[in-house]
């Protein structure tokens, strides 16, 4: 056992050879305390670089590897970037069942505009200044270019023993005079039908000039009391009441069935249906009153139909149906919903802060690119001419005078809708951002059959309702039958997603980051920690400089 001397003699002995021999260590700072700190780096690379016991060759082999890394890392980043601020977009169609689906406002208008028995005394009594095609004339047309020659070469050949009367047209060899005259006869074909056709854009151009009101297109327009023979919604009765009215420069009054809203312009509960097929539809017997059209004004008998969404402006003259007169017009409709995405994916818009011209006669309703360009175009007339064309329904004050009157004004629009034609005129009109479209499928067949026409007659007897009293073509062609129902309660659903969304990049970048580098989230950190240590270091060391340096000094 050590007494108390021994024992403070050895620990004395042991405290000296720890001092002696202790090895050196380098002084504190920055690059002890930067190597300390990357030593402990989460970076796989950093930790072989800051190790100082290392050679000086195995360190330096690590940097570049390092570097190089970092460096394919940042291209990558790069390329990465590039693709997201390309905002790709992917495109998703889904096809979805709805138990009940809203039935979408159905628009017919009469082809045509206004009733000949309401022109008389009018300005419009113009209309009916054109004469009937001469068929004499068309014939002299024909014989004077050599259809006529045709016809006495077709007798000669009847008297050398060619009893049919025929021109052969020989497939290895056809006649010199046989093809000249049937080049000439489709000729003259061509000429007739381009008079006509002609004709009827004079006749449209001089409507226009007479620039109609839409007042006075209410008034002489076919009326929906006449026109509507019998209305059926889903088997029960609907009547005139279930419909609106609005006027379109082209067909005058158009009638609009579950628009949402009645006559006097409340909102009321819109239809819809639970059940496809015909028997869950609409179902409307119109008389087109052929008798009052003005043929040189109506090339075309029927109706304009038009199925769309009850929160948009319907535009007959760009779209829709004709349905004819003396059929049966089914029109299955199948539910698409359309969402876009914004700018900068695309390039739609939801209308807001967007005035139309068509609010006050709509009353409330969504953005549609149709009525923008419209209210583009109306402002451009406006502010070139200082008048409106009569096609808006814009104040009747403004609207411009025909060209008898103000040669000046008529040229002046005339030349905004050649701009405007020839894309000279730029409209800021995107597409909505959302949409309800529907697909349609048509079907026709002759009605009312002929053993049918007595009973209908009979059922128009029984609703009170006087209809012609023609037979045969004359009545047929008077009438027309539609109807518009769901195929099918499943819809169709398209919508834009963003193809390269936030979180993909950061996925994208972080695996990057692994690959290379094997950093996360947090090794990254470390290096701002870092930086920012380094800073504070340097900030620090400066100002204990300065206070030195002042002490120095005094």
């Amino acid at each position: 056992m050590e007494t108390p001397a021994e024992l403070f003699a050895r620990n004395t002995t042991v405290s000296i050879n720890s001092l002696i021999h202790r090895p050196k260590q380098k002084p504190f700072g920055w690059l002890r305390w930067s190597e300390e700190f990357l030593m402990e780096s989460s970076c796989d690379a950093v930790p072989r670089i800051a190790d100082s016991t290392k050679s000086v060759w195995r360190r330096l082999i690590w940097a570049l590897l390092f570097l190089a890394a970092l460096g394919i890392l940042l291209s990558q980043i790069v390329i990465l970037m590039q693709s997201y601020f390309a905002y790709p977009v992917a495109v998703n169609v889904e096809y979805n069942f709805s138990k009940s689906l809203s039935f979408p406002a159905v628009t017919f208008c009469n082809l045509n505009p206004i009733r000949n028995s309401k022109i008389k005394g009018t300005r419009f009594e113009k209309l009916k200044d054109r004469e009937p095609t001469n068929s004499a004339s068309r014939v002299a047309d024909l014989s004077s270019i050599g259809v006529v020659a045709a016809k006495s070469n077709t007798t000669g050949n009847e008297k050398e023993g060619n009893s049919s009367g025929n021109m052969d047209f020989d497939l290895g060899g056809i006649n010199y005079q046989q093809s000249f005259l049937y080049d000439n006869f489709l000729k003259a074909l061509d000429k007739a039908f381009t008079a006509s056709f002609a004709d009827e854009i004079v006749v449209e151009h001089k409507f226009e000039e007479l620039h109609p009101t839409f007042d006075e297109l209410r008034q002489m327009g076919h009326q929906l009391d006449d026109m509507l023979l019998d209305c059926m919604w889903k088997g029960l009765p609907c009547s005139a009441s279930d419909f609106v009215t609005f006027q379109n420069y082209k067909y005058g009054n158009c009638f609009t069935f579950n628009s949402g809203r009645n006559q006097a312009g409340d909102s009321v509960p819109l239809q819809s249906t639970s059940k496809p097929g015909p028997a869950n539809g609409l179902l409307f017997d119109v008389t087109l009153q052929q008798e009052e059209y003005i043929g040189s004004l109506s090339s075309k008998a029927g109706v304009r139909v038009l199925i769309h969404s009850q929160d948009v402006v319907p535009f007959p003259e760009e779209e829709g149906i004709d349905a004819a007169p003396g059929s049966a017009t089914s029109i299955g409709i199948k539910l698409v919903t359309v969402n876009r995405l914004p700018y900068p994916w695309d390039n739609c818009t939801d209308g807001s802060g967007m005035e139309s011209i068509y609010d006050e006669q709509y009353g409330y309703h969504r953005y549609s690119m149709q009525a923008c360009m419209k209210s583009c175009l109306a402002k451009v007339v406006v502010e070139r001419c200082a008048c409106t064309s009569y096609q808006f329904p814009l104040p009747e004050q403004l609207i411009c005078a025909k060209a008898a009157a103000n040669e000046t004004e008529a040229n002046c629009v005339e030349a905004v809708y050649e701009d405007y034609v020839f894309d000279k005129i730029k409209c800021d009109c995107p597409q909505s951002c959302h949409n309800n479209l529907y697909d349609t499928t048509l079907s026709a067949a002759t009605w009312p059959s002929l053993n049918h026409e007595a009973l209908f007659r009979e059922k128009m007897d029984k609703l009170n309702r006087t209809i012609s009293k023609k037979t045969g073509t004359a009545f047929h062609n008077n009438f027309a039958r539609i109807q518009v129902y769901y195929k099918e309660m499943n819809y169709q659903h398209i919508s834009q997603t963003k193809g390269y969304p936030t979180s993909r990049l950061l996925a994208d970048i972080g695996g990057q980051m692994g690959l290379w580098l094997g950093l996360s989230v947090l090794s990254a950190l470390e290096f701002i920690e870092f930086l920012m240590l380094t800073v504070h270091y340097i900030r620090n060391r400066k100002g204990k400089e300065n206070v030195n340096r002042g002490s120095a000094v005094v």
